[in-house]
């Protein structure tokens, strides 16, 4: 599960210390540590495989104009998560969904496909009974009305069994084996049977049972 809270974001400061391309590449960053760290661990706990994560945006005390300010930031981000990482996306929560929400929704939507509209929900206060439907009580935090208290607050946590020492040596193994089994599948590409030689021509007074041609 991945919680983002834009409360009080201040889009302007952001761009004054940071860059859009570099907010990217840590998006990036935190994918590929879901597809390579998270994920296996989680299926190593669960013994089944684990491939998606479940994403709760907080948008309480956000206002719409903030939006229009990052649409360019949203626009790409969207691209990478669908064209990159398709299958990663779970569920996804927008909740405390300010008054006038639906027009930059609206806006969004346009660069999403079906398959990921169709997996975000849009709640505003009343979001509690849905993240419960969707969720244990035990893994959401208190303050979206589960049972969770994290030491620090479960923001900041980041508790999940990839900080297992020993369940990430066998994370590691599997992705050393992954690696190698597509290099050498990469390298069996480039490798072509040879072709037979082609027969030498038969003499004129070699006799055969083919039936002449009409």
């Amino acid at each position: 599960m991945y919680i983002e809270r834009l409360t009080n974001i201040d889009v302007k400061a952001l761009y004054a210390i940071t860059t859009q391309d570099r907010l990217l590449k840590q998006l990036v960053s935190e994918y590929e540590r879901c597809m390579f760290e998270r994920f296996p661990a989680c299926s190593l706990v669960k013994g089944a495989p684990v491939e998606t994560s479940c994403t709760i945006l907080d948008l309480q005390g956000v206002g719409v104009a903030q939006f229009y300010r990052v649409k360019d930031y949203v626009s790409k981000a969207s691209s990478i998560g669908q064209d990159r990482y398709p299958e990663t996306m779970g569920q996804f929560y927008i909740i405390n969904a300010p008054w006038g929400f639906s027009t930059v929704w609206n806006l969004i939507k346009g660069w999403l496909d079906e398959v990921t509209v169709a997996k975000v929900h849009i709640h505003g206060s009343d979001y509690k009974q849905h993240l419960l439907a969707q969720i244990p009580a035990e893994n959401l935090p208190a303050e979206y009305g589960g049972t969770c208290k994290c030491t620090g607050g479960c923001s900041l946590a980041d508790q999940g069994p990839w900080h297992d020492p020993a369940i990430m040596s066998r994370v590691r193994e599997m992705n050393e084996a992954k690696r190698i089994a597509a290099t050498n599948a990469t390298e069996n590409q480039g490798t072509v049977d040879p072709v037979p030689a082609p027969a030498a021509p038969e003499s004129s007074n070699t006799q055969t049972d083919a039936a002449p041609a009409n």
